[in-house]
């Protein structure tokens, strides 16, 4: 791993993919971009998923991540549901793998117990430590942006950067 590694974080979903890519320098963790991934219910699936293969795979060539963190399958009593997020993941495994990229997963709650210290913390704790962490001002467009900035900061802590200690 480099000294100044930059980790990529995704919350997956099918409908909205959240995207924080962060840098680690020195003591500091820099947000270097968000971004979220939209895609129409109304297209067919085979189109809504390349387009968000595409979108990873040209955020991945745009700023070259050493590891992508990505939040593990959970259990969800809607199959369609978690079929969806199975989906939307495989594309982001293959974005992975056909760049090359070293990919880390983790369990919801190993993210919230690294971000907020409480393993059962809501979206909106996880969202107020991740700004406080990052010394963020506003507010975040969803919590899919703030849970991929969660995803990518465990991922920090993981390393071991002298960021996030």
């Amino acid at each position: 791993m480099p000294d100044e590694p930059v980790i990529m974080g995704v919350d997956a979903a099918l409908s909205a993919t959240g995207i924080g890519i962060l840098k680690a320098s020195g003591d500091d963790m820099e947000v270097i971009h968000t971004e979220l991934i939209r895609t129409s219910g109304r297209q067919a699936l085979p189109k809504r998923l390349e387009k968000l293969y595409n979108s990873v795979c040209e955020l991945i060539e745009r700023f070259n991540p050493d590891i992508l963190a990505l939040e593990d399958i959970f259990y969800s009593k809607n199959v369609k549901i978690a079929l969806s997020l199975g989906q939307a993941r495989g594309v982001i495994l293959l974005a992975c793998a056909r760049n090359k990229l070293r990919l880390q997963e983790f369990s919801a709650r190993e993210i919230k117990q690294a971000v907020t210290g409480n393993g059962a913390a809501s979206k909106e704790q996880v969202a107020y430590m991740v700004k406080s962490l990052l010394n963020m001002d506003g507010n975040f467009e969803t919590y899919d942006i703030s849970d991929s900035l969660a995803a990518a900061l465990c991922m920090g802590y993981k390393i071991n950067t002298p960021a996030v200690r």
